[in-house]
């Protein structure tokens, strides 16, 4: 009879979930536009959790500082503010070093676009002439089959370049109009995350008795392992991004400096800041490096792609493996993988999360099936932290002799 009941349930289970996915695909309209007005009202709150967690990473770190052995009294209740404001100093020293080097450059960059654009407006008119010059005339028997009216083709590309600037111009007002949203997103993003970190272990202690009371504790336990390997997991992509990208920048300014190349500085810059992208940043970064170059020379901005190019095979082949994919445990495939769907999906925001994710399911996938093949805890372990083209084998059996020597 029980059994009966048991199969009951479970029947009344699946038929909820295909009458709910259902339900949701005639109306995924309303649920698409319900989701996108839920995103709205909660960017301000998710930004704040974004923000509380990067602050946290340099926030222990200084707490680690600031006199850790003293566990009570004056001392211990000014370390987390202080922790949290040196947190804060730390990343606007770091935006304005950034903007300092790149805002300058940029502008004189702008300036030299807007002397040079006269004189290729000039250069292009005259060799718009000398096309009409060079092109046959319609009135050729030949070319009267092809019906090419160039006057038709030069007077449409003059209204699609008016078109292309009245088009920018919007664009642009329409950024400005949104910058007060942003600021004040920006400024309620903050505020909340100082108070997720002010209480942090107030509310994990609160989270954790939420969680122990209504779900069961084998599932506790699972939930619990789920959420440290996405921290560790994050953590380490995270502190690993910012150091390799902080290298690759160094070494992209150095090599300017070496081989005389403009903006050495505040291409440096931002190639460091786009490095943060993996795999891709480099290369997006070097197509602007160029972009920029061209407007000084056509010829340097060449070479300038051909040496972003060499530096970003040495960096993917030896800096990025040693730095990010030892801490990771993630294969260079699945790192693709993970890149490509991420971007996929949400953009630069899905490259800069599908890593991570990747590299916590690989890591809680890997452990299920180590579980599943009786392997003991202390072999996981092993396994685990070592690098995933070791043997496991060999691992196995350095365990076993240091347990049985």
């Amino acid at each position: 009879m029980q059994g009966y009941q048991k199969l009951d349930k479970i029947v009344v289970r699946y038929i909820l979930l295909v009458a709910a996915l259902t339900l949701a695909i005639f109306n995924y309209k309303l649920i698409f536009a319900w989701v996108g007005k839920l995103w709205m009202v909660m960017t301000p709150i998710i930004a704040g959790f974004v923000i509380a967690y990067i602050l946290n990473i340099l926030m222990v770190q200084f707490e680690r500082i600031l006199w850790p052995h003293k566990k009570q009294g004056y001392w211990q209740k000014s370390r987390r503010p202080l922790a949290i404001t040196l947190s804060l100093l730390t990343i606007l020293l770091v935006m304005l070093f950034v903007i300092g080097l790149v805002v300058p450059q940029v502008y004189n960059v702008a300036t030299e676009a807007i002397k040079a654009f006269p004189v290729f407006i000039s250069h292009v008119e005259k060799w718009t002439h000398q096309l009409e010059r060079l092109l046959p005339d319609n009135s050729n028997p030949v070319m009267s089959r092809f019906e090419i009216d160039w006057s038709t083709m030069l007077s449409n590309f003059k209204s699609w370049t008016n078109d292309f600037l009245s088009g920018f111009v919007n664009t642009t007002l329409s950024t400005v109009g949104s910058l007060a949203s942003i600021i004040v997103n920006g400024v309620l993003a903050l505020i909340f995350s100082l108070y997720l970190l002010m209480s942090k272990e107030k509310l994990i202690d609160q989270f954790l008795h939420v969680l122990t009371t209504y779900v069961s504790k084998k599932r506790s336990r699972k939930i619990l392992y789920v959420l440290t390997t996405l921290d560790e997991a994050f953590t380490n992509f995270l502190t690993g991004e910012v150091i390799e990208a902080s290298i690759l920048g160094v070494m992209v300014t150095l090599g300017m400096w070496l081989f005389r190349f403009p903006y050495a500085g505040m291409i440096g810059v931002l190639t460091g800041v786009f490095a943060l992208i993996p795999m891709l940043g480099a290369y997006i970064s070097g197509i602007l490096g160029m972009v920029l170059i061209s407007v000084h020379s056509i010829s340097q901005a060449f070479w300038f792609l051909l040496f972003i190019i060499i530096l970003q095979q040495f960096e993917g082949n030896v800096v990025y493996p040693r730095i990010v994919g030892s801490s990771l445990g993630l294969p260079g495939m699945w790192v693709l993988f993970a890149i490509t769907i991420g971007g996929g999906l949400l953009g630069i925001p899905g490259m800069l999360l599908g890593v991570p994710i990747a590299s916590a399911l690989y890591r809680i996938v890997k452990r299920d099936i180590l579980e599943r093949d009786g392997y003991s805890y202390s072999q996981r372990q092993a396994f685990l932290r070592h690098a995933p083209d070791d043997s496991f084998q060999q691992i196995a059996k350095d365990e076993a002799k240091s347990i049985n020597p």
